[in-house]
């Protein structure tokens, strides 16, 4: 599956382990969240009206904008994503999972 990504977010799962999402935009002016393990696995997939709003549901499931400073580019990061699949079944409840 192809994504345009327009920013890249993350959450720590546990150590070394993190969960990502990828903000690309529709057709129609709206959003999309692919939310996806740190190896490309799209197991959900969230709609929304504009980027902001978008931006706001992923701080409420406690992810944070990927920042590629040097100290955290030394880890697999979601900039390394090249290949994308879609889970066989959707878990939305992993959106929520905690470190």
């Amino acid at each position: 599956m192809k994504i345009e990504i327009v920013e890249w977010w993350e959450k720590l799962l546990e150590f070394l382990a993190f969960d990502c999402a990828a903000i690309e935009f529709n057709i129609q002016g709206s959003v999309r969240i692919h939310f996806m393990t740190m190896y490309g696995e799209v197991y959900f997939q969230s709609d929304h009206d504009d980027i902001e709003s978008a931006r706001t549901f992923l701080e409420k499931c406690r992810f944070r904008k990927f920042d590629p400073t040097p100290e955290r580019l030394q880890f697999r990061g979601p900039h390394q994503v090249s290949h994308f699949y879609l889970a066989e079944t959707p878990k939305p409840d992993r959106i929520f999972l905690e470190e």
